[in-house]
C-alpha cells in the first residue's frame, strides 16, 4: 500500500502502519509475560494493577513499534527516480592553509 498523495490515502497508509505496529507490540508484550522476562510476567500476573502495567507496556511499545513500522514502510516504498544520484559536477575548491598563532602557557 503506497500513498498516492491524497490526504485520505496518506491517513489510511499511516493508520495501517500504526495498527501493524500495535499488533506487533501486543505479540511482544505477550511474549514478555509468557516468558517471564526478568520477572515481569510474574509481577504483572501477581499484582492488583498488573493489567494496568501490561496496558502501559503495550501502549508505549506500540508507540515505538508503530514509529519504526512507519519509517520502515516509507523507506521500502522509495521511488526508482529517488535512488539515482544527483547529476552535478563536483566542485573543485582551492584550499590554502591559513597560518594561526598560538601562545604557549608555559612549561608542562
Amino acid at each position: 500500500m503506497t500513498p498516492n498523495g491524497s490526504p485520505v490515502s496518506i491517513a489510511r497508509f499511516l493508520l495501517t502502519q500504526v495498527a501493524i505496529g500495535f499488533v506487533l507490540a501486543g505479540a511482544f508484550v505477550a511474549w514478555i509475560i509468557i516468558q517471564n522476562v526478568h520477572g515481569l510476567g510474574a509481577l504483572i500476573t501477581n499484582t492488583d494493577l498488573g493489567w494496568f502495567a501490561a496496558g502501559l507496556l503495550w501502549f508505549f511499545a506500540g508507540s515505538t513499534f508503530s514509529a519504526a513500522q512507519i519509517g520502515f514502510s516509507i523507506m521500502m516504498h522509495a521511488d526508482d527516480e529517488d535512488q539515482r544520484p544527483a547529476q552535478r559536477e563536483p566542485r573543485i575548491m582551492d584550499l590554502k592553509p591559513i597560518p594561526v598563532r598560538s601562545r604557549s602557557s608555559g612549561s608542562r
